[in-house]
Order: C-alpha cells, then structure tokens, then sequence
C-alpha cells in the first residue's frame, strides 16, 4: 500500500463493492453515502494516478508494460468512471473535496515517512534515490516535493472534483417516495439521485 496507485485501486474496489451490493440488494443510507463517497475519491485520485504514472513515471527502459501497469495506471479509472457515470449515475458531493484533500495529505505525510524511515522503494536500484515518485522525492528535492504536494491538494485535487461534479450535474434527478395514497412532497420524501 505505499504507493497512490494502491490507495486508488482500494478507493475504487469499495466503490464497485458498495455499488454492486447496492444494486442488487438496495441498502441503508450509510452505504449509499459511503458508495459515493468512495466513487468521489476513486475518480479524482484515478485520473491522478493516470496523468502522473503515464506523464512522470513511466520509462519504457524501466517497466515492463503488462496487464496490471494498463489496468491499474487506466483501465480501473475507466471502469470506475464508466460505472459510476453511465450505470450508476453515482452523483458527486462538492462537500468532499474536504475528504479527497485530507487523503492527499495523509499520502504525502505518508511519503515523507516512507523516505524518512528509510525505506526501500521495491522498484528502484541501491544507487537511486528511494523516493515514491519522481516528483514526490523528499530525499533528493524535497523543496519540489513541497512545491507539487501543495498545489496538488490545494489547486489540482479541488479542480478535478469540480469537473467531476460538474459532468455529474446531468445525471440528477429526484425520485418521488409515496407512501400509499397520500403522496405529499416535501424536502424528507425526496431523494437526490
């Protein structure tokens, strides 16, 4: 679990999970509200893995392009986003941006233990630096690891939850709960879809 991609791939199996038991057996409102929560978290950390893995990490010299490479660096975000977009319509909460940027600060504190305990990146030789990311390397830049930790979670995160909900707007609707014949409207008999 040290890497984004991990935390992203378990944000995005929670979300399929919950949406798959919500779908065929419905479910309490803590599920519908975790399902899009994690939906929330699983696309706006999915398309940073995306960008950062194929825009800064990937070297062909120095991976190997296999099915876990595509499906984890892509492949789960599209599914997810298809899921979430098009079955689902999973709305999004502008209300957690606050939940994607507490994660991302978690990650980043994560990885500046990571460096400072000295652990060893699996993926890179005795004679590089250790860190997690190239642009997330506190031991040979951490002013630039600052620098993109930042404005990852205070510009680039907010922004990409923005757009997410903003694509999401189109899908809601609101479904009229009636109870037997007196079917009265009021803000506790309708559900946000």
């Amino acid at each position: 679990m040290a890497f984004l991609t991990h935390w992203t791939v378990s944000f995005q199996i929670a979300y399929l999970g919950s949406s798959f038991l919500l779908s065929l057996f419905g479910g309490p409102r803590w599920l519908v509200n975790f399902a899009w929560l994690q939906y929330s978290l699983a696309v706006v950390f999915g398309v940073g893995v995306v960008l950062v893995f194929w825009f800064t990490e990937y070297d062909t010299n120095n991976f190997v392009l296999d099915y876990w490479q595509v499906f984890a660096h892509g492949g789960s975000f599209l599914i997810t986003f298809f899921d979430g977009y098009f079955i689902n319509q999973t709305p999004m909460r502008l209300k957690h941006c606050l939940y994607i940027q507490l994660w991302a600060t978690l990650f980043v504190a994560w990885s500046i233990i990571f460096t400072v305990a000295g652990i060893d990146n699996p993926f890179k030789d005795d004679d590089e630096s250790q860190g997690l990311y190239k642009i997330l390397d506190w031991e040979e830049d951490p002013s630039s690891a600052a620098i993109v930790s930042a404005v990852m979670i205070i510009v680039v995160l907010p922004v990409n939850d923005i757009i997410f909900w903003s694509i999401t707007l189109c899908c809601r609707y609101y479904v009229e709960e009636k109870d037997g014949d007196n079917a009265e409207i009021d803000e506790t008999t309708m559900l946000l879809h």
